[in-house]
């Protein structure tokens, strides 16, 4: 009879051992929200172009590269222009790509045409580059 009660008092403690070494868990948890909105920048590496005296007879002129434009953005964008001053008819800006995604840089062709349709004089015309996000 001491012998089993031995054995029961040792399977006790060992069950009693057993039962203690397991640690207590519990877990939380938390979501966490925000939004990010679209932002586009638009910036001219130079502020004015001069093309300078053309050359009697000369219909066309075109200098690449005239003007590069950096465009700083974290989404999609196109890009557009239009020109407003005396002889407007007779200038182009050619851009190298009018649509993207995040971060360019826009190497932008300028190019006079029909210039022997035009009367002598100076002109001045503006560029208005327009960034959109999409």
């Amino acid at each position: 009879m001491r012998n089993i009660l031995t054995g029961i008092g040792v399977t006790l403690f060992v069950t009693v051992i057993s039962l203690s070494t397991f640690a207590a868990s519990d877990t939380a948890q938390n979501t966490a929200y925000w939004s990010h909105v679209a932002f586009v920048e638009l910036s001219l590496d130079n502020a004015t172009f001069d093309f300078g005296t053309l050359d009697a007879g000369v219909d066309e002129v075109a200098v690449n590269n005239a003007v590069k434009l950096t465009v700083r953005s974290n989404t999609s964008w196109s890009l557009s222009y239009e020109v407003i001053g005396e002889g407007a008819e007779h200038f182009e800006a050619m851009l190298t790509q009018d649509s993207g995604h995040r971060n360019q840089s826009i190497p932008v062709t300028y190019r006079l045409f029909n210039l022997l349709q035009l009367e002598p004089g100076d002109y001045e015309v503006t560029v208005k580059f327009t960034i959109t996000t999409e």
